[in-house]
């Protein structure tokens, strides 16, 4: 089973790179999209749900960045949107009955300026639910 969604209306990327997948704020598997100059969006891809957003910019640091050791990259400023996630918001409901759902990163896809995040969910049945977020 396939569901997704896409956002279709065809912006300009003021920034390249502007999909960063990294760990951030001390959380691992984080996926942050620069919309403009200015403002961000984070995904927890573990959780996959939308993070954070926030105006400001990301502070690049650590090994990969600027060789200094135990540091992570961190998103400075106003956060609009901040979610604490601690287990998974996605659930599915079959027959009436709610279940919770661990979810799949599986990766994002970037095609012009835009981005596609992909997740899965297995069922108790053992159907694979695959899901697509287009921005």
């Amino acid at each position: 089973m396939f569901v997704g969604y896409s956002n279709s209306t065809n912006i300009e990327r003021d920034l390249d790179p502007w999909v960063v997948r990294a760990n951030m704020d001390g959380r691992p598997n984080m996926i942050a999209l620069a919309l403009n100059k200015e403002m961000y969006a984070a995904y927890d891809g573990k959780m996959g749900a939308l993070y954070k957003v926030w105006k400001g910019n990301i502070k690049f640091t650590g090994p990969v960045y600027d060789n200094i050791h135990g540091s992570q990259p961190i998103s400075k400023s106003e956060s609009y949107i901040q979610e604490e996630l601690e287990t998974s918001p996605w659930s599915v409901t079959n027959k009436d009955k709610k279940q919770p759902s661990k979810i799949s990163f599986k990766g994002y896809v970037l095609e012009g300026n835009k981005v596609t995040l992909k997740y899965a969910t297995t069922l108790n049945s053992g159907e694979v639910i695959h899901i697509t977020e287009t921005l």
